[in-house]
């Protein structure tokens, strides 16, 4: 059990099959762009969580 804080755009598919259960209802818009970067010397498999990321990236 836990709390994740997450965007509907990666999270949706998750909520929808009930494997996620939202929190508290409603949402917030963000008002600022996020940008992902990798550093040189990431691990194997921070690389492969950043492209999933990138993958499932939504606009």
């Amino acid at each position: 059990m836990g709390a994740v804080l997450g965007w509907e755009g990666i999270l949706g598919g998750y909520l929808s099959a009930g494997r996620l259960m939202p929190l508290v209802p409603g949402a917030m818009a963000s008002p600022f762009p996020f940008y992902l970067r990798v550093h040189g010397r990431a691990s194997a498999n921070a690389r492969l969580l950043a492209d999933w990321l990138a993958a499932h990236a939504v606009g």
